[in-house]
Protein backbone atom coordinates (compact mmCIF):
# COMPACT_ATOMS: atom_id res chain seq x y z
CA UNK A 1 0.00 0.00 0.00
CA UNK A 2 1.39 3.30 -0.96
CA UNK A 3 2.02 6.00 1.45
CA UNK A 4 0.47 9.14 1.52
CA UNK A 5 2.68 12.14 1.38
CA UNK A 6 1.69 15.75 0.97
CA UNK A 7 4.58 17.97 0.96
CA UNK A 8 7.90 18.88 3.11
CA UNK A 9 8.79 19.43 6.53
CA UNK A 10 8.76 23.28 5.99
CA UNK A 11 5.23 22.68 4.26
CA UNK A 12 3.98 21.25 7.96
CA UNK A 13 5.29 24.14 9.69
CA UNK A 14 3.02 26.38 7.46
CA UNK A 15 0.26 24.35 8.20
CA UNK A 16 0.75 24.11 12.24
CA UNK A 17 1.31 28.64 11.73
CA UNK A 18 -2.04 28.96 10.39
CA UNK A 19 -3.45 26.85 12.94
CA UNK A 20 -2.60 29.32 15.86
CA UNK A 21 -4.65 31.92 14.05
CA UNK A 22 -8.10 33.00 14.77
CA UNK A 23 -9.60 30.75 11.78
CA UNK A 24 -13.01 30.32 11.55
CA UNK A 25 -14.16 27.00 12.20
CA UNK A 26 -14.37 25.63 8.81
CA UNK A 27 -11.04 26.45 8.07
CA UNK A 28 -9.93 25.26 11.08
CA UNK A 29 -10.98 21.64 10.67
CA UNK A 30 -9.40 21.57 7.18
CA UNK A 31 -6.06 22.98 8.32
CA UNK A 32 -6.50 19.98 11.15
CA UNK A 33 -6.96 17.40 8.65
CA UNK A 34 -3.87 19.18 6.60
CA UNK A 35 -1.91 18.48 10.16
CA UNK A 36 -2.90 15.37 10.64
CA UNK A 37 -2.45 13.77 7.07
CA UNK A 38 1.76 15.06 7.23
CA UNK A 39 1.47 11.95 9.34
CA UNK A 40 1.36 9.11 7.38
CA UNK A 41 0.25 6.48 9.76
CA UNK A 42 -2.94 8.57 9.99
CA UNK A 43 -5.49 7.06 7.38
CA UNK A 44 -7.91 8.95 6.06
CA UNK A 45 -10.59 7.52 7.86
CA UNK A 46 -8.81 8.16 11.36
CA UNK A 47 -8.61 11.92 10.33
CA UNK A 48 -12.07 12.21 9.23
CA UNK A 49 -13.60 10.73 12.47
CA UNK A 50 -11.21 12.79 14.74
CA UNK A 51 -12.49 15.84 13.29
CA UNK A 52 -15.77 14.81 12.64
CA UNK A 53 -16.12 14.55 8.59
CA UNK A 54 -16.68 12.37 6.15
CA UNK A 55 -13.48 10.41 4.84
CA UNK A 56 -14.24 11.20 1.27
CA UNK A 57 -14.23 15.39 2.49
CA UNK A 58 -10.56 14.35 3.38
CA UNK A 59 -9.67 12.84 0.15
CA UNK A 60 -11.39 16.04 -1.21
CA UNK A 61 -9.44 18.60 0.78
CA UNK A 62 -5.93 16.18 0.12
CA UNK A 63 -6.17 16.33 -3.63
CA UNK A 64 -6.75 20.09 -3.43
CA UNK A 65 -3.67 20.57 -1.54
CA UNK A 66 -1.33 18.83 -3.72
CA UNK A 67 -3.48 20.17 -7.24
CA UNK A 68 -3.54 24.16 -5.53
CA UNK A 69 -1.41 24.35 -1.92
CA UNK A 70 -3.01 25.49 1.14
CA UNK A 71 -5.18 28.57 -1.01
CA UNK A 72 -7.11 25.39 -2.98
CA UNK A 73 -8.00 24.00 0.55
CA UNK A 74 -8.84 27.31 2.02
CA UNK A 75 -10.76 28.53 -0.67
CA UNK A 76 -14.46 27.74 0.07
CA UNK A 77 -17.17 27.71 -2.41
CA UNK A 78 -20.79 28.26 -2.17
CA UNK A 79 -23.59 27.38 -4.60
CA UNK A 80 -26.13 29.56 -5.90
CA UNK A 81 -28.56 30.17 -3.14
CA UNK A 82 -30.14 32.73 0.06
CA UNK A 83 -26.82 34.37 1.22
CA UNK A 84 -26.19 33.53 5.23
CA UNK A 85 -27.07 36.25 7.77
CA UNK A 86 -24.32 34.73 9.90
CA UNK A 87 -21.83 38.37 10.73
CA UNK A 88 -18.38 37.96 12.23
CA UNK A 89 -19.52 39.29 15.83
CA UNK A 90 -22.16 36.61 16.32
CA UNK A 91 -19.97 33.79 14.84
CA UNK A 92 -17.21 35.26 17.48
CA UNK A 93 -19.86 34.89 19.94
CA UNK A 94 -20.68 31.59 18.67
CA UNK A 95 -17.64 30.05 18.66
CA UNK A 96 -16.66 31.34 22.09
CA UNK A 97 -19.82 29.06 23.22
CA UNK A 98 -19.03 26.39 21.51
CA UNK A 99 -15.01 26.33 22.55
CA UNK A 100 -16.33 26.73 26.50
CA UNK A 101 -19.18 24.06 25.79
CA UNK A 102 -21.77 26.28 27.29
CA UNK A 103 -25.23 25.36 25.28
CA UNK A 104 -26.52 21.53 26.16
CA UNK A 105 -28.83 22.40 22.92
CA UNK A 106 -29.11 24.70 19.80
CA UNK A 107 -32.51 25.92 21.90
CA UNK A 108 -30.21 26.91 24.93
CA UNK A 109 -27.82 28.70 22.18
CA UNK A 110 -30.75 30.60 20.45
CA UNK A 111 -31.98 32.11 23.75
CA UNK A 112 -28.53 33.17 25.23
CA UNK A 113 -27.51 34.96 21.19
CA UNK A 114 -31.43 36.54 21.74
CA UNK A 115 -30.42 38.04 25.62
CA UNK A 116 -27.12 39.21 24.18
CA UNK A 117 -27.95 40.69 21.02
CA UNK A 118 -31.56 41.93 22.09
CA UNK A 119 -33.15 40.02 18.27
CA UNK A 120 -34.97 37.10 17.68
CA UNK A 121 -33.50 34.08 15.95
CA UNK A 122 -34.88 31.55 14.57
CA UNK A 123 -34.12 27.57 16.30
CA UNK A 124 -32.79 26.33 12.57
CA UNK A 125 -30.93 29.08 12.03
CA UNK A 126 -28.79 28.79 14.87
CA UNK A 127 -28.53 25.33 14.80
CA UNK A 128 -27.26 25.36 11.32
CA UNK A 129 -24.72 27.99 12.78
CA UNK A 130 -23.78 26.54 15.28
CA UNK A 131 -22.71 23.26 12.39
CA UNK A 132 -21.22 26.24 10.12
CA UNK A 133 -19.00 27.13 13.01
CA UNK A 134 -17.59 23.56 13.22
CA UNK A 135 -19.97 22.63 16.02
CA UNK A 136 -20.50 19.36 16.84
CA UNK A 137 -22.19 17.49 19.78
CA UNK A 138 -20.26 15.59 22.38
CA UNK A 139 -20.51 13.87 25.46
CA UNK A 140 -18.52 15.50 28.24
CA UNK A 141 -15.03 13.46 29.92
CA UNK A 142 -16.25 12.33 32.97
CA UNK A 143 -12.45 13.14 34.43
CA UNK A 144 -10.94 16.48 33.44
CA UNK A 145 -8.08 16.30 30.98
CA UNK A 146 -5.50 18.39 33.46
CA UNK A 147 -6.19 15.52 36.79
CA UNK A 148 -3.47 14.84 38.42
CA UNK A 149 -3.89 10.94 39.08
CA UNK A 150 -0.92 10.95 41.89
CA UNK A 151 -1.95 14.24 43.96
CA UNK A 152 -6.04 12.68 43.72
CA UNK A 153 -4.91 9.56 45.29
CA UNK A 154 -3.01 10.84 47.96
CA UNK A 155 -6.15 13.17 48.44
CA UNK A 156 -8.13 10.24 49.25
CA UNK A 157 -5.69 8.15 51.15
CA UNK A 158 -5.44 11.73 53.58
CA UNK A 159 -8.48 12.77 53.53
CA UNK A 160 -9.29 11.18 56.68
CA UNK A 161 -6.26 12.49 58.53
CA UNK A 162 -7.09 16.04 57.15
CA UNK A 163 -11.29 16.08 58.89
CA UNK A 164 -9.91 14.09 62.30
CA UNK A 165 -7.12 17.45 61.90
CA UNK A 166 -10.23 20.14 61.92
CA UNK A 167 -11.04 21.87 65.59
CA UNK A 168 -14.24 19.75 64.89
CA UNK A 169 -16.40 18.95 68.15
CA UNK A 170 -19.06 16.28 66.03
CA UNK A 171 -22.24 18.30 67.92
CA UNK A 172 -23.08 19.10 64.67
CA UNK A 173 -22.74 17.19 60.96
CA UNK A 174 -20.11 17.98 58.71
CA UNK A 175 -20.97 18.67 54.91
CA UNK A 176 -18.16 18.02 52.26
CA UNK A 177 -18.54 19.87 49.53
CA UNK A 178 -16.37 19.21 45.76
CA UNK A 179 -15.85 22.00 43.29
CA UNK A 180 -16.94 21.66 39.80
CA UNK A 181 -13.65 20.83 38.66
CA UNK A 182 -13.28 17.53 39.53
CA UNK A 183 -16.73 16.78 37.70
CA UNK A 184 -18.64 15.01 40.07
CA UNK A 185 -21.97 16.80 38.68
CA UNK A 186 -21.05 15.49 35.13
CA UNK A 187 -20.67 12.40 36.64
CA UNK A 188 -24.02 11.25 36.28
CA UNK A 189 -25.10 13.72 33.58
CA UNK A 190 -24.54 11.79 29.98
CA UNK A 191 -26.02 14.44 27.82
CA UNK A 192 -24.08 15.54 24.95
CA UNK A 193 -23.10 18.89 24.65
CA UNK A 194 -22.38 21.54 21.65
CA UNK A 195 -18.39 22.30 21.75
CA UNK A 196 -15.89 22.37 18.48
CA UNK A 197 -14.87 19.54 16.32
CA UNK A 198 -11.77 18.03 18.10
CA UNK A 199 -12.21 19.17 21.09
CA UNK A 200 -14.13 17.14 23.83
CA UNK A 201 -15.03 18.97 26.87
Amino acid sequence: MRRRRLGEPADLQKVKALLKKDNPGWKQVRLTALKMGFNAENSNAFIGESIGVSEASVKRWFGAYRKGGLDAVLERGYGIGRPSNLDEEIEAYLLGGLENARWNTAQQAREELERHFERRFNYKTVWSWLKKCAGVLRVPRPVHEKRDSAKAEAFKRHFLGILRALPLTGAKPVKIWFADESRYGLLPNLRRVWTLKGLRP
